[in-house]
């Protein structure tokens, strides 16, 4: 089982649900390929995602860029793994 499709971000520490969904519901979306985007808050953005596998449990690394407020470019170079709750 992988992790592709558009998971639904519930809960953050900093903020709360009406913060998060400031600009709509807030989410993470990994494509079956190599794309994906994200919302929450007032940042939105792409990712360029490789699905992977490890001691037998999917995982994503990827990359993104994208947006806070529509004025500033943030790019984040380098992975970050994000493995399923399973």
């Amino acid at each position: 089982m992988g992790i592709a499709g558009k998971w639904r971000i519930a809960e953050m520490d900093l903020w709360d649900q009406d913060a998060l969904e400031l600009l709509g519901p807030a989410f993470i979306e990994f494509g079956k390929g190599r794309s994906g985007q994200f919302r929450f808050i007032a940042v939105e953005g792409r990712i360029d995602c490789v699905h992977k596998g490890r001691n037998g449990r999917p995982y994503v690394e990827f990359t993104w860029n994208g947006h806070d407020e529509c004025s500033r470019l943030v790019v984040v170079a380098g992975p970050n793994s994000i493995v399923t709750a399973l």
